[in-house]
Protein backbone atom coordinates (compact mmCIF):
# COMPACT_ATOMS: atom_id res chain seq x y z
CA UNK A 1 0.00 0.00 0.00
CA UNK A 2 2.85 2.37 0.98
CA UNK A 3 4.54 2.18 -2.48
CA UNK A 4 1.25 2.54 -4.38
CA UNK A 5 0.90 5.49 -2.15
CA UNK A 6 4.48 6.78 -3.04
CA UNK A 7 3.59 6.14 -6.57
CA UNK A 8 0.82 8.48 -6.44
CA UNK A 9 2.72 11.02 -4.40
CA UNK A 10 5.74 11.07 -7.81
CA UNK A 11 2.59 11.65 -9.90
CA UNK A 12 1.08 14.16 -7.89
CA UNK A 13 4.53 16.23 -7.67
CA UNK A 14 4.74 15.67 -11.98
CA UNK A 15 1.14 17.15 -11.89
CA UNK A 16 1.66 19.93 -9.59
CA UNK A 17 4.94 21.39 -11.90
CA UNK A 18 3.41 20.66 -15.09
CA UNK A 19 0.19 22.92 -14.04
CA UNK A 20 2.40 25.65 -13.08
CA UNK A 21 4.27 25.60 -16.00
CA UNK A 22 1.26 25.83 -17.93
CA UNK A 23 0.07 28.56 -15.52
CA UNK A 24 2.79 30.75 -16.02
CA UNK A 25 2.83 30.78 -20.11
CA UNK A 26 -1.12 31.82 -19.66
CA UNK A 27 -1.76 34.83 -20.93
CA UNK A 28 -5.38 34.64 -19.82
CA UNK A 29 -6.23 35.62 -16.09
CA UNK A 30 -9.13 33.39 -15.82
CA UNK A 31 -7.57 30.41 -16.64
CA UNK A 32 -4.38 30.90 -15.42
CA UNK A 33 -6.28 30.87 -12.15
CA UNK A 34 -7.69 27.49 -12.62
CA UNK A 35 -4.38 25.65 -13.61
CA UNK A 36 -3.08 27.92 -9.92
CA UNK A 37 -6.03 25.84 -8.04
CA UNK A 38 -5.85 23.08 -10.26
CA UNK A 39 -2.20 23.25 -8.85
CA UNK A 40 -2.53 24.06 -5.17
CA UNK A 41 -5.64 20.83 -4.98
CA UNK A 42 -2.59 18.35 -6.18
CA UNK A 43 -0.04 19.85 -3.40
CA UNK A 44 -2.49 19.84 -0.87
CA UNK A 45 -3.97 16.14 -1.48
CA UNK A 46 -0.03 15.22 -1.67
CA UNK A 47 0.03 17.10 2.02
CA UNK A 48 -2.84 14.98 3.17
CA UNK A 49 -1.66 11.62 1.40
CA UNK A 50 1.22 12.08 3.33
CA UNK A 51 0.13 12.76 6.48
CA UNK A 52 -2.69 9.94 6.38
CA UNK A 53 -0.39 7.40 5.59
CA UNK A 54 2.53 9.06 7.74
CA UNK A 55 4.82 9.20 4.46
CA UNK A 56 8.07 11.88 4.73
CA UNK A 57 10.36 11.33 2.51
CA UNK A 58 12.12 14.51 2.56
CA UNK A 59 12.63 14.51 -1.50
CA UNK A 60 9.63 14.86 -2.02
CA UNK A 61 8.67 17.34 1.22
CA UNK A 62 10.71 19.66 -0.55
CA UNK A 63 9.59 19.44 -3.62
CA UNK A 64 6.07 20.32 -2.81
CA UNK A 65 7.12 23.09 -0.74
CA UNK A 66 9.00 24.74 -3.52
CA UNK A 67 6.15 23.70 -6.08
CA UNK A 68 3.68 25.87 -3.05
CA UNK A 69 6.24 28.57 -3.07
CA UNK A 70 6.51 29.31 -6.70
CA UNK A 71 2.71 28.86 -7.18
CA UNK A 72 2.32 31.86 -4.38
CA UNK A 73 4.89 33.88 -5.69
CA UNK A 74 2.56 33.49 -9.07
CA UNK A 75 -0.11 34.67 -7.49
CA UNK A 76 1.29 37.30 -5.66
CA UNK A 77 1.35 36.16 -2.34
CA UNK A 78 4.53 36.82 -1.07
CA UNK A 79 3.78 36.08 2.82
CA UNK A 80 2.88 32.72 1.71
CA UNK A 81 5.45 32.00 -0.57
CA UNK A 82 7.93 33.14 2.14
CA UNK A 83 6.09 30.61 4.39
CA UNK A 84 6.57 27.72 1.70
CA UNK A 85 10.09 28.88 1.23
CA UNK A 86 11.01 28.43 5.04
CA UNK A 87 10.07 25.25 5.16
CA UNK A 88 11.73 23.96 2.04
CA UNK A 89 14.90 25.28 3.39
CA UNK A 90 15.19 23.21 6.43
CA UNK A 91 14.47 20.30 4.03
CA UNK A 92 16.86 21.63 1.25
CA UNK A 93 19.59 18.88 0.61
CA UNK A 94 21.76 20.12 -1.66
CA UNK A 95 23.67 23.45 -1.76
CA UNK A 96 22.30 24.25 -4.98
CA UNK A 97 18.91 23.74 -3.61
CA UNK A 98 19.98 25.74 -0.38
CA UNK A 99 20.91 28.36 -2.90
CA UNK A 100 17.91 28.48 -4.73
CA UNK A 101 15.55 28.60 -1.89
CA UNK A 102 17.79 31.67 0.05
CA UNK A 103 17.70 33.81 -3.00
CA UNK A 104 14.09 33.35 -3.01
CA UNK A 105 13.52 33.98 0.31
CA UNK A 106 15.68 37.74 0.38
CA UNK A 107 13.68 38.17 -1.98
CA UNK A 108 10.64 37.75 -1.11
CA UNK A 109 11.83 39.95 2.31
CA UNK A 110 12.70 42.86 -0.13
CA UNK A 111 9.04 42.56 -2.16
CA UNK A 112 7.02 42.09 1.51
CA UNK A 113 8.14 45.58 3.16
CA UNK A 114 7.41 47.61 0.09
CA UNK A 115 4.02 46.15 -0.19
CA UNK A 116 2.50 46.28 3.01
CA UNK A 117 3.66 49.93 2.69
CA UNK A 118 1.11 50.48 -0.05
Amino acid sequence: MIKAVEEALKYLERLTKKFREFASQEKNSEVKEKYLSRTQFFGDTAFALMKKYNIGKEWFVFSIYKEMMLLEESRGHYEKALENASAALKLARTGEEKGVIEEKISLYKEILPALLKK
